[in-house]
């Protein structure tokens, strides 16, 4: 037989296979459970099929494990036998979900509860109503979620129940669904304003998971901007200011203001959550493209307004971010930057604080408002001999910010890079390399000299000189790609 005709016997056999095991004419199960482990996926999808047809529930682990299958033509047809058997399989699938179950059985569980889809909610709904300690709850709630759509109605008729754990945990799986729960959105805008705090909570987050700018849900989340539950505000004000954000970037300018206008409204209130988008990564968002360009949109607005609530928001702005990701010191400054000169005094005063939790943070961005007067340029400098390898590292930052503008200057940060350790070194070869670069641009009669200066850092200049060599302005590119050629070789 051809190849060509081998190919098209195949789907004829498997329709056949099925065919012989509905009419009772067919291998027995152990047969068909010997061929799940052929090295052929053709035939272990043959086997599962021929395990759907006779529809035996014993044949439930079998199939479940075929979900695993490195094949995915054998991974389907797992679960498109898992759905041909149906309701059946919904209880011992069920029992997979138990507290007490290991994880890899819970989530092949959780994928063929997926791959069973209608018959399988009826159940997973009545285990919400269950709770704990019988069922897994975050089995339940991410089973509902790969569920999406069609469990969004039944558990937002759950945000109803008067048991009100009952309905914060539905809540928590609508959150799960996400954007496939918008349907849920008008029951979630009501839960935000139900008298359990549990439950407001739970709404908020789910409300911020499937679209925060829903007209009703934003509403109800701007209103409940002075909850009196702690846990509850701070849910809700999230939401709110996660929607009013992404207003903030509508096309149309008006709506855009109104949006900023209701943040600054909201006053130091909406800082935890400013902080929160601040924090966050967009999907190919990265530290190089966030320094060298415009921030994402999300974050370009959550700066915009923090910057609104002046440099005292600072000292909180701090305590909600992390000093060691470089994204978030990076955007830190981006709201500095924005402050100024009055974010300075707030900067130093925290930087000179030995004892201040977010110091580090103090010192990276002291220069983010623009150059330091003499006398703190040098405290940056007197840093960078500290014993303390993470105040040097901050001190570099804030030095790399601005490329030094005397040649004294260089030629000590010159000296000084060449004593540090590999992580400052490497920080603050950045404003040499930019200033040897601008040298050798404007100063021709001794640009040799600055050349010979740019070569003797050999490969360490590389990822300084590739950014310069791709950015705007000509000659420096020029120049930049002159250096790159003169390396031995790229560095891996």
């Amino acid at each position: 037989m051809s190849p060509a005709a081998h190919r098209l016997a195949r789907p004829a056999a498997l329709l056949a296979a099925l065919a012989l095991a509905s009419g009772g004419c067919t291998r027995s199960e152990q047969d068909w459970q010997a061929r799940l482990g052929a090295r052929d996926p053709f035939e272990r999808r043959l086997a599962v099929a021929g395990l759907a047809a006779r529809g035996d529930l014993s044949a439930l682990p079998s199939l479940i494990a075929a979900l695993d299958d490195p094949e995915a033509e054998v991974a389907r047809a797992a679960a498109a036998a898992l759905a041909h058997i149906g309701e059946p399989a919904v209880a011992p699938l069920l029992e997979g979900l138990l507290a007490d179950t290991p994880i890899a059985v819970r989530e092949r569980s959780l994928r063929a509860l997926a791959a069973l889809g209608a018959p399988a909610l009826p159940a997973l709904i009545a285990a919400v109503r269950e709770g704990p300690p019988v069922w897994e709850q975050q089995a339940i709630t991410a089973a509902l979620g790969r569920l999406g759509r069609s469990a969004a109605e039944p558990l937002a008729a759950l945000l109803d129940d008067p048991d009100e754990h009952c309905a914060a945990r539905a809540a928590r799986a609508l959150a799960v669904c996400g954007p496939q729960a918008a349907a849920a959105l008008p029951a979630l805008a009501r839960a935000l304003r139900a008298p359990q705090p549990a439950l407001r909570l739970e709404a908020a987050l789910a409300v911020r998971a499937i679209d925060p700018t829903h007209e009703g849900a934003l509403l109800a989340a701007i209103t409940g901007a002075r909850d009196p539950d702690p846990a509850a505000r701070e849910a809700i004000l999230l939401a709110g200011v996660s929607g009013l954000l992404v207003r903030m970037r509508d096309s149309d300018g008006l709506r855009a203001h109104a949006a900023q206008q209701q943040i600054e409204s909201l006053g130091r209130a909406a800082l935890p959550a400013l902080a929160a988008a601040l924090r966050e990564v967009s999907d190919g968002v990265t530290f190089a493209g966030d320094r060298g360009g415009a921030l994402d949109p999300a974050t370009e607005a959550a700066a915009t307004c923090l910057a609104a609530l002046g440099p005292e928001a600072l000292p909180a702005l701090f305590a909600a971010l992390n000093p060691g990701h470089p994204l978030h010191v990076e955007r830190a400054g981006r709201v500095v930057a924005r402050l100024g000169a009055p974010a300075q005094e707030v900067l130093i005063g925290i930087a000179r604080d030995e004892h201040h939790p977010r110091r580090l943070l103090g010192i990276a961005l002291l220069t983010a408002a623009g150059e330091l007067p003499e006398e703190l340029s040098g405290y940056l400098f007197s840093l960078l001999r500290s014993s303390d390898p993470t105040l040097r590292v901050a001190a570099a930052w804030a030095i790399a910010r601005h490329p030094p503008a005397e040649d004294a200057t260089l030629a000590r940060l010159i000296d000084e890079a060449d004593r540090q350790d590999a992580m400052t070194r490497r920080t603050l070869l950045a404003p040499i390399v930019q200033a040897l670069v601008a040298r050798i641009a404007t100063r021709p009669d001794e640009a040799a000299l600055w050349r010979a200066r740019l070569d003797a850092l050999g490969a360490e200049s590389w990822a300084t000189l590739q950014t310069l060599r791709d950015g705007s302005d000509p000659i420096a590119a020029a120049i930049a790609g002159q250096a790159m050629a003169a390396l031995p070789r790229q560095p891996r």
